[in-house]
């Protein structure tokens, strides 16, 4: 097969310089599926990146206004993006164009029927989940794109949980081709290394819907009860600087280590690695893929109660009852610190859950049901 995806963001080398759990899911699935197809992507032209380049077997066109990775705003490169890579994407053959996220549907659909080609809507959550930080009036206009877009003929709507497969049906009256594969992990050596400080890990775009404050404040309760606990924060975002500010009028700057964003992903899982718990209170999730990173790795992780949470980790986590409540969030991490029998037994469960989701199985579900498209 020729497949050819459009996506807004796509990492440069192998070191998966990435942004996000959409970026990360596409560059293991285009690496996989072209040891067998050919693979060609169209993503916004980044800062950094080459307009032109092959990573592995994988041919890539960066289209559009030049531009740094940005999750709100950047309106006139996003359009002068949409349009570039109709206008690449014309040029190139493909059997099939998936649009991997919100600025990419447009262009996967109107190709897709110029070509009258096989047309695959990937959707990691809904608009209204995660487009904090905007305007009444530009959410509404995104919302309705959106429903608009949904109300078009797809051959097939990708989604990573049954969660977002969920929130679909329910926001549109339209019978939809949907389909769910989930995201996944490199199955990894789990250490069950003893504990002789508690150190959280918790990796997330520093914005307000990770709700990474939360963390801050338990760490601060905790304290408290002469409970000393520190964190590893990964990421960047508009929510930083109040984040390190917060940190420092709760007095336990110095048990919080912000990393800002590391360029590797070698570098994540080293952070990772030496920490006890994962912790992510993010209050909007589509399926989460450091979630399964830590269980691969026998972290134990606790997590905010929505539903995707749940589901991904057959519940052999902790979830803390009171999303966004930092005294539950303390409470629960009390709860997995304090009891050793509790953290053992959830190191080896969760270990056992993440083989569920290796990437080696993705890739092989995701070929066959593009290849069951291109049949008929």
């Amino acid at each position: 097969m020729n497949i050819l995806f459009i996506t807004e963001f796509y990492p440069k080398s192998y070191d998966l310089d990435t942004h996000g759990g959409i970026e990360t899911r596409t560059f293991y699935i285009t690496q996989g599926l072209a040891k067998k197809h050919t693979i060609s992507v169209i993503a916004a032209l980044e800062r950094g990146k080459p307009d032109v380049q092959k990573v592995g077997n994988v041919q890539i066109y960066r289209v559009g206004l030049s531009r740094t990775y940005s999750r709100l705003g950047n309106i006139f490169p996003r359009v002068t993006f949409l349009v570039a890579a109709i206008i690449k994407g014309f040029r190139l053959k493909f059997d099939l164009v998936e649009g991997t996220g919100f600025f990419s549907w447009l262009p996967a659909y109107i190709l897709g029927g110029i070509k009258s080609k096989k047309r695959v809507m990937f959707v990691a959550d809904l608009i209204s989940e995660y487009a904090y930080g905007l305007s009444s009036f530009q959410l509404h206009i995104l919302k309705s794109f959106e429903r608009i877009i949904l109300h078009q003929k797809w051959d097939a709507v990708l989604c990573i949980s049954q969660t977002v497969k969920k929130k679909l049906t329910s926001n549109t009256s339209k019978a939809l081709p949907i389909y769910v594969i989930y995201c996944g992990t490199f199955l990894k050596h789990a250490t069950y290394k003893k504990n002789k400080s508690w150190k959280i890990c918790a990796i997330a775009r520093l914005v307000p819907y990770k709700r990474i404050q939360d963390i801050l404040i338990a760490i601060s309760i905790l304290k408290l009860k002469k409970i000393f606990v520190s964190c590893e924060i990964i990421g960047d975002g508009e929510s930083k600087d109040i984040l390190i500010a917060l940190a420092r009028s709760l007095g336990i700057e110095d048990k919080i280590t912000f990393h800002g964003y590391i360029h590797k992903y070698s570098g994540v899982m080293n952070v990772l690695r030496r920490c006890n718990i994962l912790c992510l209170p993010s209050v909007v999730e589509g399926f989460g893929i450091v979630t399964i990173e830590a269980l691969s790795y026998g972290i134990p992780v606790v997590l905010a109660d929505i539903s995707v949470n749940h589901e991904i980790t057959h519940n052999r986590g902790v979830i803390f009852h009171k999303s966004a409540d930092p005294s539950s969030l303390a409470n629960s991490l009390l709860e997995l610190i304090g009891n050793k029998v509790l953290y053992r037994k959830l190191q080896k469960q969760g270990h056992k859950i993440s083989q569920e989701y290796d990437w080696k199985k993705i890739i092989f579900q995701t070929e066959k049901m593009y290849e069951n498209l291109c049949t008929y």
